[in-house]
């Protein structure tokens, strides 16, 4: 068997279309490792809301063997950085299983500059993808964030989970919510409407904080259009579960995930604010872990904040995860070293600015 050889391959950084989201989609199906976010059905309706959003692509005589969105920004210095959307945020590329290396090295030696991939697993094929490609990679930051990783039932995950407390508590939220009205928990089937389920995450999404922000989806319409997009390519391909939380007919909690093979990724979550007396977000959380145990899903990411304040509760498992930039050995050490310095930089300052504003504002998030 002939060792697949970087040099052969043909790296090609365009604007997604229809024949290549056919050739991404093969590709995902066959991919060394899922990349839940980077999802060719999600992603695709995304880059077009981005105009200096790119498909990086690789290919051999075989066909597809590497698709990741990048973006070129600077930290002041030029990197390619991978795309990170108000709905997706993954830096895994899709990669064919056995030119998986070469593939890496055919793009970062025809980018010729530093890239930055955000949340990679630090564990598993990818991590070792990327260190066998090159050797400049750094760890910008890492951090853990919660996942469930189902072993049993749910009614004894639920029991050893949680404390008799909070399961007391839990229990007495749910009953005292169903005084109220007529309260339901719904999951999304295929034969259901996804643009209506959409257009109501939507609409409960801007109901909250965001709205008033103007940071909810809905707020550019450009951005929930993209959303609409994604998640009926979702969908279609099987890989969209949605789930909500209804009182008198009215959505008060949903959220959604993509799903391939044993593994999930939660993607938005959206709640009514004016009943956070019942714990409406815990509620559908709960309901959809639930139907993520009956559906013998293996982990599911949560895709969360690090130290997020709801999810780390309920989810106890914990996936470690970096931002990393690698470069090829073609960028010299000082380039790739200044370049790593800059972006590190960078991300302080920014925190530091962060924090300023949250003291200054009284907000802590």
């Amino acid at each position: 068997m002939l060792v697949p050889n970087w040099s052969l391959m043909n790296v090609s950084l365009t604007i997604p279309d229809d024949a290549i989201g056919g050739e991404w989609q093969d590709l995902a199906r066959r991919s060394l490792v899922t990349s839940g976010h980077n999802a060719p059905e999600l992603m695709i309706p995304a880059l077009k809301v981005y105009p200096d959003a790119i498909l990086a692509t690789v290919h051999d005589s075989e066909g597809l063997q590497l698709a990741l969105p990048l973006e070129c920004r600077r930290n002041p210095f030029a990197v390619h950085a991978s795309v990170s959307t108000p709905v997706s945020f993954y830096g895994l590329p899709h990669l064919g299983p056995y030119t998986a290396v070469p593939a890496m090295m055919a793009l970062l030696r025809r980018l010729n500059r530093p890239v930055l991939l955000h949340s990679v697993p630090m564990d598993g094929a990818v991590w070792d993808v990327l260190a066998g490609s090159t050797p400049q990679v750094r760890i910008l930051d890492s951090w853990e964030r919660a996942v469930l990783r189902p072993d049993g039932g749910f009614a004894s995950w639920f029991e050893a989970n949680f404390d008799r407390k909070r399961r007391k508590e839990y229990r007495r939220l749910q009953a005292r919510l169903a005084e109220t009205g007529k309260l339901e928990t719904l999951s999304f089937h295929h034969s259901d409407d996804v643009a209506a389920w959409t257009a109501e995450f939507l609409d409960l999404e801007a109901m909250g904080w965001k709205g008033r922000r103007g940071t909810a989806l809905k707020s550019d319409p450009r951005v929930a259009a993209a959303l609409v997009e994604g998640l009926a390519g979702l969908a279609a391909a099987g890989k969209l579960r949605f789930w909500k939380v209804v009182l008198d007919g009215q959505p008060i909690a949903m959220l959604f995930a993509i799903v391939e093979g044993q593994q999930a990724w939660l993607g938005k979550i959206a709640h009514d604010e004016t009943l956070n007396r019942f714990s409406p977000g815990v509620q559908v959380i709960l309901h959809a872990t639930e139907q993520l145990f009956a559906e013998g899903i293996v982990q599911a990411d949560s895709c969360a904040v690090p130290d997020h304040p709801m999810i780390n509760h309920q989810w106890r498992g914990r996936l470690r995860v970096a931002d990393v930039m690698i470069a090829a050995p073609t960028v010299s050490a000082l380039s790739f070293t200044t370049t790593v310095q800059a972006e590190r930089l960078r991300r302080r300052l920014r925190s530091i600015a962060k924090s300023t504003y949250h003291r200054l504002t009284g907000r802590h998030r």
